[in-house]
């Protein structure tokens, strides 16, 4: 530009608003430029001076920079402000739009019914077509659209192409898939509404014609492969455009990783890394392609390590979960083999309480098992020390619903009490009746007793995953199963004082070592005596409904037997007693009915086994023809529960 004249001058003639408005710089009076702009350039440079942006910038270097630009870049131009969009997406931007279209690699050539933005908006753009939201979800490229589950729902028809009684002819056409553009999201079929509009509408103008039916069938389907591989080349464009800046951010990915991984290298979350290497990729703090600064480490690491620590317990939980499902049925039946060589009178835990033990869930933690054996190895192993610790823990849940149920504080020395009675609720709720519930059960063998851990009759449908798997639930499962019997205890007072004993300091040991009998003078028929021990008089003396009292009166009045008469009801023990488990005669049906299986002890050598086998046993070793009571050890869970007849 030439300099302005001496102020001697004659003044020069008045500058054009046009001009100032279209000028970037200041211009001096007596200039003029060597070359005036087109038309779409003034209008393009009064938009920048109007909105403010780049009014520094000459319009001639703005279009080379806009020129060397991808169509995804001008978009995201378009959405920094308020001035840029309305510059880019002004009409008169149009030549630069087409610019950059032409020298975009793969693009097809840009349809009529487009124009130049919003073609670029729908191959290159990243907002849902219908309503510019950046929360997109799906990419119909057959349909050139991007949609989210609004606008799915507003725009598209969900459509069955196997219901012929639809009221849209030219959905009933075999060949509709040819014909219609159509989209699966998930596994549902959807057509969009102003498609299935035009394409019912043409159908129904030619569908009495067979001719122009024809004819209008072929125009379709060559109509929808023409736009199936424009689209394809769209999609094929797109993801060329994508390819540098996904190449980028890839290895951007890589080294913000590589950062995070060697905060953790050579301490004790290095293994956790490993075994959450695919969950922490997808993580926000380290999926994010951006570099990782000096000051962000700290705050990283921090939350790192939380992820880290949830994962632990989430991936230890997930593997005892996979473990229960492989090995439940062999350790359950490992379980029954370990019990079946204990001591009958041994106390242990139901299999579903070892599995849930601490001990035991770090073997489950274990990604796998070489041998089944190595698992029954650690069965064994762990065996004693979580029964004693299973056993403390269940004494004093004993203690609190002994507690709660005097409404004072008891211990642990009273569970040995002779008085002291438990009883088990029915495992399915709706079954609560007095004919479901087992009472008067003592200690230990409440510990034992598998009516504490029945599992209900609807046990599929069971949430927790042991007890569905299993089939058994752990002792006093959800705190319900098991209750301080009250009724037996009361009886149990009575029994004890009519023994000659304190109720309140006598034990189970003392009443055993005393040896008394009793009988029931209520249900005595003549020449008959029913006599029974202690144990067995605390149940008999229960009030109890029809079905499960056991005083064939209902008026229970217990006596104790004199010295000679219990000498006699001794004796009839002897004759009539069998061990439990084996064949007992019934002489009116004249055949054996067995009791449930049992373990019995031979307490001469401490043989264990089947009550047949060491019946046979005892026969053949001691030369013991008939066992008594004196000769055998049985089961916790099958105590003394004898009532004899004695006659005269």
């Amino acid at each position: 530009m030439s300099s302005t004249d001496d102020s001697t001058a004659a003044a020069p003639p008045r500058r054009s608003s046009r001009l100032k408005r279209c000028a970037s710089v200041a211009v001096p009076r007596n200039s003029s430029p060597e070359k005036r702009v087109t038309k779409k350039r003034r209008v393009l440079s009064k938009n920048f001076e109007q909105n403010g942006a780049l009014k520094d910038v000459p319009i001639d270097i703005l279009f080379e920079i806009f020129d060397y630009l991808y169509a995804v870049d001008l978009l995201n131009l378009a959405r920094a402000s308020k001035a840029l969009r309305c510059v880019i997406l002004d009409s008169s931007f149009a030549p630069v739009w087409r610019a950059v279209l032409a020298n975009t690699p793969k693009l097809p050539p840009k349809p009529e019914e487009y124009d130049e933005i919003d073609y670029a908006e729908r191959v290159f753009g990243d907002h849902c077509s219908f309503c510019a939201s950046p929360e997109w979800r799906t990419m119909a490229w057959c349909l050139m659209v991007r949609f989210c589950d609004k606008c799915l729902r507003q725009n598209f028809t969900e459509v069955d192409l196997t219901d012929y009684n639809t009221n849209v002819p030219v959905l009933r056409l075999r060949e509709v898939r040819d014909l219609v553009p159509m989209i699966y999201v998930g596994s549902r079929l959807y057509i969009l509404k102003k498609d299935l509009k035009t394409y019912n509408d043409e159908y129904k103008a030619v569908a009495k014609r067979p001719d122009a039916l024809e004819k209008w069938g072929k125009v379709s389907y060559a109509r929808r492969l023409s736009v199936i591989a424009f689209t394809d080349a769209c999609a094929e464009a797109r993801a060329a455009a994508d390819a540098p800046h996904l190449e980028r951010e890839k290895k951007m990915l890589e080294v913000r990783r590589w950062q995070i991984y060697e905060c953790f290298r050579k301490t004790k979350w290095e293994r956790e890394m490993q075994h959450a290497q695919v969950k922490l990729s997808r993580h926000p703090l380290v999926a994010t392609a951006e570099e990782l600064e000096d000051d962000d480490i700290p705050v990283i690491k921090d939350e790192i390590m939380r992820f880290l620590e949830q994962h632990k317990v989430d991936r230890r939980k997930k593997q005892r979960s996979d473990n229960l499902q492989t090995y439940g049925k062999f350790i359950d039946a490992q379980w029954d083999m370990h019990i079946s060589g204990l001591p009958p009178d041994a106390i242990y835990p139901p299999v579903c309480d070892l599995i849930l033990s601490p001990q035991f869930q770090k073997v489950m933690e274990a990604r796998y098992f070489r041998l089944h054996y190595e698992l029954r190895d650690k069965i064994e192993g762990l065996a004693k020390e979580v029964g004693e610790k299973w056993k403390t823990a269940k004494d004093a849940d004993l203690v609190g619903i002994m507690s709660k149920a005097l409404k004072r504080t008891t211990t642990a020395e009273e569970l040995q009490l002779a008085t002291t009675f438990f009883k088990c609720n029915p495992p399915d709720a709706s079954s609560k009746a007095a004919s479901g519930v087992i009472s008067a059960i003592g200690y230990p063998r409440i510990l034992i007793t598998s009516h504490a851990s029945r599992a209900p009759a609807q046990v599929h449908s069971e949430k927790n995953e042991i007890v569905r798997l299993l089939g058994k639930t752990p002792w006093n499962w959800k705190g319900e199963r098991v209750v301080f019997d009250a009724a037996a205890h009361e009886s149990a007072r009575e029994v004890v004082s009519l023994c000659g004993l304190d109720p309140d300091t006598a034990t189970a040991k003392d009443m055993e070592a005393r040896g008394t009998w009793l009988e029931c003078t209520g249900c005595c028929k003549r020449g008959s005596r029913r006599v029974m021990q202690w144990y067995q008089a605390v149940r008999h003396a229960q009030a109890a409904d029809r079905w499960t009292r056991l005083c064939t009166s209902g008026k229970p009045a217990l006596k104790v037997l004199s010295q000679e008469d219990a000498l006699r009801a001794a004796a009839a023990r002897d004759e009539q007693w069998h061990v439990p488990g084996t064949a007992k005669q019934d002489r009116r049906k004249r055949s054996a009915t067995k009791a449930p299986l049992a373990r019995v002890m031979c307490v001469h050598c401490e043989s264990t086994g089947d009550p047949e086998d060491v019946m046979d046993h005892l026969a053949e070793k001691h030369e013991i023809a008939q066992a008594l009571p004196k000769d055998v050890v049985v089961s916790l869970d099958e105590p003394e529960m004898g009532e004899y007849i004695v006659k005269g």
